[in-house]
């Protein structure tokens, strides 16, 4: 064990912060985009890296604490801490992130479609009991009354909240129960996200 001042090679590193990016590139992002979801086979390789990585951060922690390389112990106790704060925020406002990232993409291909087309809708992602989507609606026929942030409505039985996300552009997610319902009203859910009218709103 190195006596304190004594450490050879301790000094401040940008390597263990860019790991924490390589890792939240690979790990988190790709849970937002709903890049074939957690349980995908596609993910378990990059799914892998977080366990990997957290094992081998607590070792090279350790091994930095026992020979006294104060340096290079804070600076990857403050990747981890960076890594744990924009993994929880990237999670935690994953709609956004994922529609501020993706939205220059939708205006893209409005621009190349005909005047008479005012609504347009994309698929995000679905599974048992529930399909997200983004819409946009030039009529703004779906935003929220005066003084609230959300619209809760209902598709043959199954329930639907829509939340504005800003210039003519809205999230509907559909959430079901019951498994026949599901498979009805995620048809009716589709049909209506493209008819020019108020689709979701209780009467």
């Amino acid at each position: 064990m190195t006596p304190p001042g004594k450490a050879v090679g301790d000094r401040f590193t940008s390597i263990p912060p860019l790991v924490a990016a390589v890792v939240w590139l690979l790990t988190i992002v790709p849970l937002v985009y709903d890049i074939g979801g957690p349980l995908d086979p596609s993910m378990f390789p990059a799914l892998a890296i977080f366990p990997a990585a957290l094992i081998g951060c607590v070792v090279f922690l350790s091994v930095c604490l026992f020979r006294w390389r104060w340096r290079l112990a804070v600076s990857t106790m403050a990747a981890g801490v960076v890594f744990l704060g924009a993994a929880t925020l990237t999670l935690k406002f994953s709609h956004e992130v994922r529609f501020q990232t993706m939205r220059p993409i939708y205006l893209f291909e409005l621009a190349f479609q005909p005047d008479s087309l005012k609504t347009r809708s994309w698929a995000w992602s679905g599974g048992i009991g529930y399909q997200e989507s983004i819409t946009y609606d030039e009529a703004d026929l779906d935003a929220p009354p005066r003084g609230k942030t959300s619209v809760v409505g209902h598709v043959e039985g199954c329930t639907v909240r829509t939340l504005p996300m800003g210039g003519h552009f809205y999230f509907h997610r559909l959430s079901c129960d019951d498994s026949q319902a599901d498979f009805e009203a995620g048809y009716a859910f589709g049909s209506k996200l493209q008819e020019p009218s108020s689709r979701f709103k209780d009467p």
